[in-house]
């Protein structure tokens, strides 16, 4: 679509400062329905609402030449898995010989996409470093957020890249 039609479609739609209200308009506007996006249907009601919000925030951010350039792939509440393990002995600190004192490396990293009981989906990116199998798992931390991946497309230029929702007004 063309910037002078997306234009017409705001001042129709009496959106004169050229944003978003709600949802809603992002349909009319963009032909984006966010019931349509890959995962939205597996979401909990609060997370579809969170996500609602945030959709016309993360909109609402760009200029019309870089709305026109996204295009949302997925949306998914999702658990995020990584350990580490205790380096090995010559990478042991040098500041002190304690055996408290040591430095981890990654061994596992895991995102797996939760349905609203938070049951299993889907994995999403899975990586583990097989060379540290054996080793001792010193840490682990899970952490459960919304992941919202997009296309941007300029020009010849596309990337993909996802956001972590803190809520419907902050993300990173």
């Amino acid at each position: 679509m063309k910037r002078d039609n997306i234009i017409k479609l705001f001042e129709t739609n009496n959106l004169v400062d050229y944003q978003l209200e709600n949802e809603k308009d992002l349909v009319k506007v963009f032909g984006v329905d966010t019931k349509q996006i890959e995962g939205y249907s597996t979401l909990s009601d609060r997370d579809k609402i969170i996500f609602n919000d945030f959709i016309v925030s993360f909109y609402n951010m760009h200029g019309i030449d870089a709305k026109l350039c996204i295009t949302p792939e997925s949306i998914y509440f999702v658990e995020e898995f990584e350990s580490a393990i205790k380096d090995p002995e010559e990478f042991k600190s040098i500041i002190t010989d304690s055996e408290e004192d040591f430095y981890t490396l990654p061994y596992e990293y895991k995102v797996t996409a939760l349905d609203k009981n938070e049951q299993p989906i889907k994995i999403l990116y899975h990586t583990k470093i097989d060379e540290h199998d054996g080793c001792e798992v010193v840490s682990t931390e899970v952490k459960h957020y919304l992941r919202f991946t997009y296309i941007y497309k300029y020009e010849e230029n596309t990337k993909r890249e996802w956001l972590h929702i803190m809520n419907g007004r902050e993300w990173y």
